[in-house]
C-alpha cells in the first residue's frame, strides 16, 4: 500500500508511550458546546424520526457535559422507553 493512515483517538495524550506520539500527528479537539451537541441531537432525533422537545434537547446536552458520545446514548435511552 502506498499510503495509509490510522486514527488512534485518545481522551489524554499523557498516556501515550514517546515513540508514537514521535511519529503522530497530535491533533486536539475541543468539546462540543452545548449548542453544538443540542444541534446534533436534534438532528439524530429527526433523522431516527424521533420527536424530541428543543428543551429536552438542551436539558441532555447540559448533562453531558461535553460528552457527546453520552448524549446520543441519553437519547437512545430515551426513544427505547417512548
Amino acid at each position: 500500500m502506498s499510503n495509509m493512515r490510522i486514527i488512534l483517538c485518545a481522551n489524554s495524550t499523557s498516556k501515550l508511550i514517546a515513540p508514537i506520539k514521535s511519529r503522530c500527528l497530535l491533533v486536539r479537539v475541543a468539546a462540543p458546546t452545548p449548542e453544538e451537541m443540542q444541534k446534533c441531537l436534534e438532528y439524530v432525533a429527526k433523522k431516527e424520526k424521533f420527536d424530541l422537545p428543543p428543551d429536552s434537547a438542551k436539558e441532555i446536552a447540559d448533562d453531558a457535559n461535553g460528552n457527546l458520545r453520552k448524549a446520543l446514548l441519553v437519547l437512545e435511552a430515551l426513544k427505547m422507553q417512548s
